[in-house]
């Protein structure tokens, strides 16, 4: 994974494209759990337990909690 951040990062680059590392998390959709540190641009990335995509926040386990809890918590600042 750490190859496939490095070409990653040479491409935006390439492109005049900047990560913005602090910024940046990753998350394990998988079963095993990886023990090894994933970097970008020589600064380690964050692992995140959540995280909010395309609108849909979803946890490592592709599970429904979180997306759920925070629906609720908009509804009821709605009423």
């Amino acid at each position: 994974m750490n190859q496939d951040l490095y070409q990653l990062n040479n491409w935006f680059r390439a492109n005049q494209l900047y990560v913005n590392v602090s910024k940046t998390k990753y998350m394990l959709l998988e079963k095993q759990q990886s023990h090894e540190q994933k970097t970008l641009d020589d600064e380690e990335l964050e692992r995140g337990q959540r995280t909010k995509f395309l609108g849909l926040y979803i946890d490592k386990h592709l599970q429904w909690n979180c997306h759920v809890s925070n629906c609720r918590k908009k509804v009821a600042y709605m009423q």
